[in-house]
């Protein structure tokens, strides 16, 4: 429940050190839910605050009630993390004629979402602004049957090696 901003300052008084701390990883999970078309919810602010860690790299923090104090930003590497659910419907009804698929014409590419554009990023929700200054978009492939299997039997901390041994 924390803002970006709060985590931020909580992060920075517990680095051991500021240079450490300003080329830190930023991993945001669940950025999906920040779509500006969330009727429960207006997402504009959350990403406006977000677009202040790529506009100038300085976010002003509260500290204290003291005057506010700016956590440099600018080194940091930012990772944004999501499942988008409805995304896959949005990158189909551009690469697909929907007559087609219904009648069976063509089958839709299982791993459809790694043909995500930013295009189909702002479709989905998101600020133009905010999606302009993400570097790189990374697709991960859905796990299947077999990498369920393989997480429960073979790694060594595994439920199926905890109980044989």
């Amino acid at each position: 429940g924390a803002t970006l901003s709060q985590q931020l300052l909580a992060a920075k008084n517990d680095a051991t050190d500021n240079k450490s701390f300003s080329t830190s990883v930023l991993f945001i999970d669940e950025i999906d839910k920040m779509k500006l078309y969330d009727t429960e919810h207006d997402q504009g602010n959350a990403m406006d605050n977000l677009l202040a860690l790529y506009n100038n790299g300085k976010i002003a923090v509260e500290n204290g009630g003291r005057e506010s104090e700016f956590i440099d930003t600018s080194r940091f590497t930012i990772l944004l993390s999501g499942a988008f659910d409805g995304l896959e419907d949005i990158i189909a009804s551009r690469l697909y004629n929907p007559k087609d698929v219904i009648l069976g014409k063509k089958k839709l590419d299982k791993n459809i979402m790694k043909y995500a554009t930013v295009e189909d990023l702002v479709n989905y929700g998101f600020k133009r602004e905010l999606i302009g200054r993400i570097s790189s978009i990374i697709t991960i492939d859905p796990m299947g049957f077999e990498d369920y299997h393989s997480l429960l039997i073979s790694e060594k901390g595994s439920l199926q090696h905890k109980y044989q041994t």
